[in-house]
């Protein structure tokens, strides 16, 4: 039962792979290569997001 259950990970972590690295016909691009583009705009995202949370949680302290 056991090599059955490795059997069955690795060939759905195979068809997962093929999918996420397959180009598209219309702009040849993977859904890999999307993320690695969008990756620096969300970081920068992120951070803000951040910034601000821990600006608004410093001035309601600062009440108290």
């Amino acid at each position: 039962m056991g090599l059955l259950k490795y059997v069955f990970w690795g060939t759905a972590s195979v068809f997962v792979l093929h999918y996420l690295t397959k180009k598209r016909l219309t702009d040849g691009k993977s859904i890999v290569d999307d993320v690695i583009e969008k990756t620096p705009k969300i970081a920068k995202e992120v951070k803000t997001l951040s910034r601000n949370i821990k600006m608004d949680y410093q001035q309601a302290t600062g009440f108290y």
